[in-house]
């Protein structure tokens, strides 16, 4: 079985007239952060490409 890795806190909001329970998902932290850095790694291998490709483009 899966084990949750799902935290929570119980924090005052912005106006302290309440609390709020704040929930952190660490394993859904941690497929963002890996799809981000996945992203972002295909952003600086093809970025150059693109930007050549817009140049050449009429009107660009």
């Amino acid at each position: 079985m899966a084990r949750l890795h799902v935290r929570a806190r119980v924090v005052t909001d912005t106006s302290e007239q309440g609390i709020r329970i704040r929930t952190r998902d660490r394993d859904l932290a941690l497929r963002l952060a890996r799809r981000a850095a996945r992203t972002f790694g295909r952003f600086v291998r093809e970025a150059p490409a693109a930007a050549r490709a817009t140049r050449r483009r009429p009107g660009g």
